[in-house]
């Protein structure tokens, strides 16, 4: 089933972008002329059609009508500039305060349009791929570019993959920094479908895992220097970790001692098998 079509912020930014560039005065001036000129077409037509001819009155009447008409239209032009500039700061909140959350939670998100071969990422999505957007190839083919060299071929099958198939998926790849850094991210990718089923978009959040690879490493190597065997479980009595002491000691029960498998299920498991005979 098709997504309901969402305007992306580059498209918004665009919108608001192109109305910043009338001057509000030439806007009011040009309304100011159009009425004068309809009001005094008004009053013409209507002295030459009861009268034959222009008569002074009727002029005065066209500028008296035409005056009240430019102020009305002024009134109302004022009145729709002020809610367009509201809601212009209300998106600008908006954005500004997106873009705070993703860069607290180092979470990016991107949109690809596949009709028109656009890419957009979001300020946090730039800065963990670490390119500038104003330089930036903004592309489906470009995309994978930003990647390292060992997983590029992964991203591009991944992103080939989900578009082919029109699904969802999740995956891991690293960055190479230009400075030879590297970042681990972890890539959530969702195909928009048009009425007819085809693929015309994809959308992306993209995470920076690459604090938490590194601690859940540093957390295995301190296990693995314990001489004895270690398992915690949390308050469900579902495994979260252990060393492979404790599998070692538990052999006949190793092949169910997993995060997620809870401690029944590992007892007897381990039970039909004589651990415990």
């Amino acid at each position: 089933m098709p997504e309901p079509d969402q305007t992306s912020p580059d498209r918004v930014n665009a919108t608001f972008g192109a109305m910043e560039r009338i001057p509000l005065s030439r806007l009011f001036i040009g309304s100011v002329i159009a009425s004068v000129i309809i009001a005094e077409s008004i009053v013409v037509f209507m002295s030459l059609l009861f009268h034959g001819r222009i008569t002074p009155d009727y002029l005065v009447t066209g500028v008296v009508a035409a005056l009240i008409v430019s102020a009305i239209v002024l009134s109302i032009l004022l009145r729709l500039t002020q809610r367009l500039r509201t809601a212009e700061q209300g998106v600008r909140s908006i954005e500004a305060k997106l873009n705070e959350a993703q860069r607290l939670a180092n979470f990016g998100s991107w949109e690809l349009d596949l009709v028109e071969n656009r890419l957009w990422m979001s300020n946090e999505a730039c800065r963990i791929f670490h390119v500038d957007p104003q330089e930036f190839d903004v592309s489906y083919e470009s995309f994978p570019g930003v990647v390292g060299a060992d997983d590029r071929e992964l991203v591009k099958q991944s992103l080939d993959e989900a578009r082919r198939d029109k699904k969802s998926l999740s995956f891991e790849h690293g960055i190479t920094l230009p400075d030879g850094r590297k970042k681990i991210v972890r890539e959530q990718v969702e195909v928009r479908l048009d009425d007819s089923g085809s693929s015309v978009s994809m959308l992306g959040t993209v995470h920076d895992i690459t604090v938490q690879i590194k601690t859940e490493e540093l957390l295995k190597d301190a296990l693995e220097s314990i001489p004895e065997g270690f398992v915690l479980y949390d308050q469900d009595d579902r495994l979260v970790v252990c060393n492979n002491k404790y599998k070692e000691i538990y052999a006949a029960s190793a092949a169910v001692i997993k995060p997620g498998a809870t401690f029944e299920e590992i007892v007897r498991y381990g039970a039909k098998r004589g651990q415990y005979s």
